[in-house]
């Protein structure tokens, strides 16, 4: 036993002291498996995606890019069916073979040609003077609403005069025909947007001259504002405004008031105005007082002014102050010369349309309204089929509006 203890003590004399937690880390060390995340550093990682990021890029321009190098590029998608040839062989005929190859290859198909990298499309005299889709080729006018002429607020969509100075009264108005001389009669329909049936005849069936002014209180407004410009017909809004029996007369919800607060008229206007998109201004719905009343009235010709709309007086209102102050601020306003219906009879509707003729062919230019009845909407189409032969051009409102403003603009220049 004795032996024993000094071999012991000997081991540990002899030997240096065992670190057993260094010799368990070591072995503990030895069975983890291989990581990186002793290699991959913030600053390391960092360079490798940037590295793949710019390896990626370069694979995708590989496949997918193309050698203009990122230079603007204009595609050109050309539509054209060659004209069938009918080639008839003569064997008494002596046709060279040149000749026989020209008859197979017309001259006006397009050809394409490259200089450097771009490649360059030669039309053909009869394909550079063709005329691309518009008003000219198609008779539709453009859907709305139109990008440029939009601000988008808290009441919705409402027009405004557009960055390059593009108007809504101009953009969304029916191209007006070249002056020939003859007499000219303009036609606005009122009350559309509120019975479908009428609303469907009236777009269907009438000329696109005629211009149409909807309600802001139907349904589904802006699919018959396009369906109608599809047609070719301009619209206006109607505008609810106070009229001297009030409320006995009401004109419906948002209606603006003679005397009311000028900020709340000016809330319930827009409110009418983001209704829908694409017209080119506004008419009174009713409103004999509210357009009396020059503080009234004022501000909402500022604020059309303001976003490039006209204004066309809807009815015989003897106390209005709109033509007078339309003036001073250039504004573009019409005012009616016959009200069609004012008494809902056949016989006051013929003595009508014969009215407008004759103030036509006494001052040239004629502007009329009618409501959206069955029985004016048939008269109207029956009776513009004659003008053309009685010597009467029809055109749309705007060309009446335009008519009056160059006409005011030359009395003001004298």
């Amino acid at each position: 036993m004795a032996e024993t203890a000094d071999s012991e003590n000997s081991k540990t004399t002899n030997n240096k002291p065992v670190d057993l937690d260094q010799k368990m880390k070591k072995a503990d060390y030895g069975l983890r498996r291989f990581s990186l995340r002793k290699y991959l550093t913030p600053y390391v990682t960092a360079c490798i995606s940037f590295s793949l990021l710019i390896i990626f890029h370069l694979i995708w321009a590989a496949i997918f890019g193309t050698d203009m190098g990122g230079q603007p590029q204009a595609i050109l998608n050309i539509n054209w069916v060659s004209p069938t040839i009918v080639q008839t062989f003569d064997p008494d005929a002596n046709i060279d073979l040149q000749t026989l190859n020209a008859r197979t290859e017309p001259s006006d198909l397009p050809r394409i040609t490259a200089s450097g990298n771009s490649k360059i499309i030669h039309l053909s005299d009869e394909m550079a003077d063709a005329l691309p889709d518009s008003f000219a080729t198609t008779g539709k006018l453009l859907r709305a609403p139109l990008e440029d002429v939009v601000q988008f607020s808290k009441y919705g969509k409402l027009p405004k005069i557009g960055v390059l100075g593009a108007k809504p009264a101009e953009v969304y108005a029916r191209p007006t025909p070249a002056f020939d001389g003859r007499p000219r009669i303009a036609i606005m329909i009122t009350g559309l947007g509120i019975h479908h049936q009428a609303t469907k005849k009236a777009i269907d069936t009438l000329p696109g001259e005629i211009t149409f002014g909807f309600s802001p209180y139907g349904e589904g407004l802006q699919d018959w504002i396009n369906r109608a410009r599809e047609n070719g017909h301009e619209v206006i809004l109607q505008t609810p405004m106070e009229p001297f029996d009030f409320p006995d007369n009401d004109p419906g919800p948002s209606t603006l008031l003679a005397d009311g607060d000028p900020d709340l008229n000016m809330s319930r206007f827009k409110w009418v105005m983001s209704r829908i998109t694409g017209y080119i201004g506004i008419t009174n719905f009713m409103g004999a007082k509210f357009t009396s009343k020059a503080k009234a009235i004022s501000p909402i010709l500022s604020e059309l002014k303001k976003r490039g709309l006209y204004y066309v007086e809807n009815g015989v209102l003897h106390r209005s102050k709109v033509s007078e102050l339309s003036k001073n601020i250039n504004l573009g306003f019409a005012k009616v010369d016959v009200i069609i219906d004012d008494k809902k009879t056949i016989a006051n509707i013929e003595n009508s349309l014969e009215r407008i003729e004759k103030i036509a062919a006494s001052t040239g230019m004629a502007f009329a309204i009618g409501s959206n009845l069955p029985a004016t909407v048939e008269h109207i189409k029956q009776w513009v089929k004659t003008l053309e032969a009685k010597g009467f051009q029809l055109v749309p409102v705007s060309a009446k509006v335009k008519h009056d403003l160059k006409t005011d603009i030359s009395t003001i220049d004298n």
